[in-house]
């Protein structure tokens, strides 16, 4: 296995050569891409080396991300389920550039997108409650209820209008991400692709950035009764492939 990380010392701490490391992971999209991308699970995964150990990294200054390339056994499995945003093509851009379009037009100010960052991850509608709060926290103003309901019904069409219209024109795949699929697909994995985005937005996105192809089946927020985290669209999609959860 491999894992990649950037370092840098000081003189009087001299460079140390890498430890090999092996994890159990619950997850894997191909050995380049990125482990995580929030300041959140780098620290999680300093403060881990540091606490296996602490005196071979004592002095090192650990930043960055880290990679980890796992063998896997592809006899006790059939398939792979993977995520869109975030795990296979980095769409804050399309979130930023979408959302501030909507907010312009229901003249509310506009949110730098490491905020929109932090708001993304349960579905679009949960996005958008959140965008709203946030854009009318920043004007000071406070709405009831009902008129927060009233604005949201009234965004969301211009939303899903600006969204549509951009879609995958600010977003890029992941380094790595194709190559990995392709080996998961070589090795005689089915894939299928399940995301709380809106089918809708999801089949362009993937058609656009040349990774439908990969999936037998993709699934978005709106496919099923309930979004992720709730395992049922995990479910639904291992019925659909016809296995068993345990061989996915």
């Amino acid at each position: 296995s491999t894992a990649v990380s950037k370092k840098t010392t000081s003189a009087a701490s001299p460079m140390r050569e890498p430890i090999p490391l092996s994890l159990a992971v619950l997850f894997l999209v191909s050995p380049r891409t990125k482990a995580s991308s929030t300041p959140c699970a780098a620290r999680w995964l300093k403060s881990f080396f540091f606490s296996l150990f602490p005196q071979a990294l004592d002095g090192a200054f650990f930043y960055g991300f880290f990679m980890i390339a796992l063998p896997l056994d592809c006899t006790a499995l059939d398939g792979a389920i993977v995520d869109l945003d975030g795990t296979m093509v980095d769409t804050l851009g399309d979130f930023a550039q979408a959302l501030n379009l909507m907010l312009a037009d229901l003249a509310l100010p506009a949110i730098a997108p490491p905020a929109i960052a932090n708001m993304v991850g349960k579905g679009s509608a949960h996005l958008l409650r959140l965008v709203l709060n946030h854009a009318l926290a920043q004007q000071g103003r406070a709405l009831t209820a009902p008129e927060i309901e009233a604005l949201n019904v009234r965004a969301w069409p211009i939303y899903q209008q600006h969204y549509l219209r951009i879609n995958g024109q600010f977003a890029s795949v992941y380094a790595g991400v194709p190559e990995g699929l392709q080996a998961l697909r070589s090795a005689g994995l089915r894939l299928a692709c399940v995301t709380n985005k809106p089918l809708p937005f999801a089949l362009p996105l993937l058609r656009a950035k040349g990774l439908e192809g990969f999936f037998e089946q993709v699934f978005g927020g709106d496919s099923f009764e309930k979004k992720k985290p709730d395992p049922l669209p995990l479910l639904k999609t291992c019925a659909a492939l016809g296995t068993a959860p345990a061989r996915m």
